[in-house]
């Protein structure tokens, strides 16, 4: 079984930091958004990955992959034009060839094991399958019917009257079957090939489809408020894995703290990350913050918020809930500055007045 992530999107929502990254390498935990959704997916046995990205980002992630050379076998594939979920499976048939595959919208980051979807799929008779989640707002989702026995028998896309509150979570499993119903529907009124318009090509034909729910959480990560989210979810998960291991940090229980980092009269309260060769000097940092390596923090606060590497923070009596690019720059000329919500691509220096 092979597995086909599309990473294609232009993170139009989340400028000017996709102005200088795709959005998949976005930092969450001080690790890519990618690189989570390639740990999901070896953990459920599959090893062979078609990544599925624009003209614009192609280098991005061919720069970006080292890390899984020797556990992955990763396929580049280009859509040219964002042209839809199905229209992207349809561009990669040569490497899907004629077996079954798991599709993941790389948007999607989830806390349930991918695992079990795909033993199901494997074991079962069914021609897809489906994930999916409850939620408060289905009218925002696709969502889908289906029996007690979890076999769908309609999908709709962003209904106004929604039938249900389950969410198709961006996550599929599919025989080969799903080119038959690819080649047969049309472009949507957004000029796109909808995989929900295959989906129920597949139910109107007769065809089984399954679903799974998920339980725990799940964020589609398209808005600065869903990656602060996932930072913060991401952060947890990680302390908690450390104490199954029984690793304690000498800045409290909360705090991962990276090798070679300084901290000078400083104080934590956690969860939080700290990448290696950092200095926090006379500052606060609070929680669900990630700070990537090399940066430097000075008479500041920061708090639920976002650093990629090499970022300079000074004299800032607080920021917060915010995002901020490599090899930024921000200060304060006074004392008793704060801000929230700022968000800066890389290499930007602000000064707070």
């Amino acid at each position: 079984m092979k597995a086909l992530i599309l990473v294609g999107g232009l993170g139009t929502r989340l400028k000017p930091i996709t102005d200088s990254m795709p959005k998949h390498l976005i930092p969450l935990g001080n690790r890519p958004l990618i690189f989570y959704v390639f740990d999901k997916i070896l953990d459920s046995g599959i090893q062979d990955i078609g990544l599925v990205v624009s003209p614009n980002n192609k280098d991005f992630f061919q720069d970006s992959l080292d890390e899984y050379d020797k556990e992955l076998n990763i396929s580049i594939i280009v859509q040219e034009r964002p042209l839809g979920v199905a229209h992207a499976v349809s561009i990669s048939k040569d490497f899907l060839g004629d077996e079954n595959f798991l599709l993941y919208l790389g948007d999607n980051l989830f806390e349930d094991d991918l695992k079990v979807i795909v033993d199901d799929f494997k074991k079962d008779s069914a021609d897809a399958s489906i994930v999916l989640k409850k939620v408060e707002n289905p009218s925002s989702f696709g969502v889908a019917e289906r029996n007690e026995s979890g076999v769908v028998f309609k999908v709709l896309e962003k209904p106004t009257n929604p039938p249900t509150d389950l969410a198709v979570v961006g996550i599929y499993c599919f025989t080969p079957i799903i080119h038959k119903a690819i080649a047969q529907i049309k472009p949507s009124g957004r000029g796109e090939l909808e995989i929900t318009d295959a989906i129920q090509y597949l139910l109107d034909n007769k065809f089984v489809v399954l679903s799974n729910q998920f339980t725990g959480w799940w964020l589609d990560c398209g808005t600065f408020d869903d990656l602060l989210l996932a930072n913060k979810e991401i952060i947890k998960s990680k302390l908690s894995h450390l104490e199954e291991r029984n690793v304690k940090s000498s800045f409290g229980p909360e705090v991962i703290l990276g090798d070679n980092s300084k901290i000078i009269d400083s104080i934590f309260k956690g969860p939080c990350i700290i990448g290696d060769n950092c200095l926090i000097e006379n500052s606060i940092i609070e929680g669900n913050t990630s700070i990537q390596s090399n940066s430097i923090v000075i008479n500041s606060k920061v708090e639920n918020s976002i650093l990629m590497g090499n970022v300079k923070i000074k004299n800032l009596s607080l920021i917060s809930d915010s995002i901020i690019g490599k090899n930024c720059d921000i200060k304060s000329l006074e004392k008793g500055k704060s801000i929230a919500k700022l968000i800066l691509g890389n290499s930007t220096e602000k000064i707070i007045k």
